[in-house]
């Protein structure tokens, strides 16, 4: 009996083991389908994006301003503005009221819009294509791509990556760019913080700056842009 009783115990210490170890391994990859069903998605979302954002910059039956505007309302749609923005002042952003974000956030995605389709147009001779992605978290990734010359495919292909996270409601936004290792958000991180030491932290000087920065691009009929100085 006392033999009989060793064996039904070493049986479901065995089934235990087994169950756990099954259980285990069929969470990692659940992890692991879960994790490419999302690096899918982004990429999917990078890539569609890239060619939709490119159909604007290079639709040579728009004029300038309707140029302007058509990427201006496609890039509300796929981005964070206020959220960079926000990024982009630093500490600064600490102690504004309510009342102060909004109209720095305003002011800001009129201003950083024209930077990114700078940005992009310095690439309109290449083809962007999605070569792998980093998922840093299960909100947070970076889509990297490749730009590849149209003329000259044998060339070196310029780097740029995007940083995608996802919103409250679960869609994909993106918040920052880097080309060839410079960060726009970082950058822009780096001029505010620069300008605002030399205003004493006034927000609302860099916010005048801004402001006049943009009406000079939107006079100028230009997508090119200075940071503050």
């Amino acid at each position: 009996m006392r033999k009989f009783l060793q064996m039904i115990r070493g049986s479901k210490l065995h089934f235990v083991v087994v169950a756990v170890a099954l259980f285990g391994g069929g969470l990692t990859n659940f992890d692991s389908a879960r994790a490419a069903v999302a690096t899918t998605q982004v990429e999917d979302f990078v890539q569609r994006n890239i060619d939709k954002g490119y159909s604007i910059l290079k639709n040579k039956s728009l004029a300038d301003p309707e140029r302007h505007a058509q990427f201006h309302t496609f890039m509300l749609s796929i981005s964070d503005m206020p959220r960079i923005g926000m990024f982009a002042l630093g500490q600064y952003a600490r102690g504004l009221s309510q009342a102060e974000t909004n109209v720095y956030a305003a002011s800001f995605t009129e201003y950083a819009i024209p930077l990114y389709e700078f940005w992009l147009s310095k690439y309109n001779e290449r083809t962007l294509k999605v070569t792998g992605t980093v998922e840093r978290a299960a909100d947070d990734f970076v889509v990297r791509a490749d730009a590849v010359s149209i003329t000259n495919p044998a060339a070196q292909p310029f780097k740029v990556t995007f940083r995608i996270r996802k919103a409250e409601d679960g869609s994909l936004v993106l918040t920052d760019m880097t080309a060839e290792g410079i960060s726009l958000a970082l950058t822009l991180r780096a001029d505010f913080t620069a300008f605002l030491q030399q205003h004493g932290g006034r927000v609302s000087d860099l916010v005048g700056r801004l402001k006049s920065q943009t009406e000079g691009m939107i006079s100028g009929g230009s997508a090119t842009a200075t940071l503050p100085q």
